[in-house]
């Protein structure tokens, strides 16, 4: 069992998202409306392999699959392309699917380099409900808060090709404007949705588990300035206080932001976990 959840079930799915990629006729949608919709058809079931995959290995693990880098990585794969599915169904439009197939097949194909399995015993914090909970809302927020920011990207690329009227191949294979803020705008709210209920579980665990109190204020530091940085991106956003070229450079500087704080925050939660 253990070989089929680490090796063999991560494997097959590589090798699935590998051959949508390859038909995938990047960056543009595929020719041919079956063609097009089988390929959509296969995203939408390597989703929920990969979704019920990530709870299985969880049930069987007893603890979120985070415990390695291995895992780490898997479990921020499995984010991406359930984020991307859920954005992407949301709007209809899929012309980008190529940037999360290929950012997938990356992190999938470097957990399996680095290994699934722990090899050794998992800490009592990671395997604490609270936590595994905290873990995976910021996860699964953090990918999708991040995925906007490439829809950002997307629109500030296709806005200076309409201004320079630059109507090449890549003009043509990029969604709308109107589609890109729609994804953009559609993944930063989900997103935020998710870290704040993550937040506010951290800050339940606070309360009720008081022995856990420094590791918790020590790992929420950078936890709330993320919040609080993307509650303020969303509240401009949600009230259109920035122009939408603004608001799609904004996205994509606080994703890099974000980049940065992630790793204090996953670094800090790590160390002191298996100190």
């Amino acid at each position: 069992m253990s070989g089929l959840l680490t090796t063999v079930l991560p494997l097959m799915m590589l090798i699935g998202f590998s051959v949508i990629l390859g038909m995938w006729n990047a960056p543009c949608h595929p020719e041919g409306r079956k063609r097009y919709t089988s390929l959509v058809l296969s995203g939408n079931f390597l989703a929920a392999i990969i979704g019920l995959w990530w709870v299985g290995y969880s049930l069987f693990q007893r603890a979120l699959p985070v415990a390695t880098p291995g895992q780490l990585l898997a479990t921020v794969a499995t984010c991406v392309w359930l984020g991307t599915s859920y954005a992407e169904y949301r709007v209809s439009q899929r012309k980008l699917t190529i940037i999360p197939l290929a950012a997938v097949i990356v992190l999938m194909a470097s957990a399996l380099a680095a290994g699934l399995n722990t090899g050794q015993d998992l800490p009592e914090n990671l395997v604490n409900p609270r936590a595994a909970i905290h873990i995976a809302l910021s996860l699964a927020g953090i990918t999708l808060i991040l995925g906007s920011g490439v829809y950002g990207a997307g629109e500030i690329i296709l806005h200076r090709q309409i201004k320079s009227r630059s109507f090449g191949q890549w003009f043509h294979d990029m969604p709308s404007m109107s589609d890109l803020n729609r994804l953009r705008r559609v993944s930063l709210t989900a997103g935020w949705i998710l870290i704040t209920i993550s937040i506010a579980s951290a800050l339940g665990t606070l309360w009720l588990m008081p022995a856990s109190r420094e590791v918790t204020v020590s790992h929420l530091h950078p936890m709330l300035t993320l919040w609080a940085t993307i509650t303020a991106l969303w509240a401009a956003d949600r009230f259109h206080w920035l122009a939408q070229q603004k608001m799609a450079l904004v996205s994509l500087l606080v994703s890099a932001l974000m980049v940065l704080l992630i790793i204090v925050s996953v670094i800090g939660f790590f160390t002191r976990f298996f100190a």
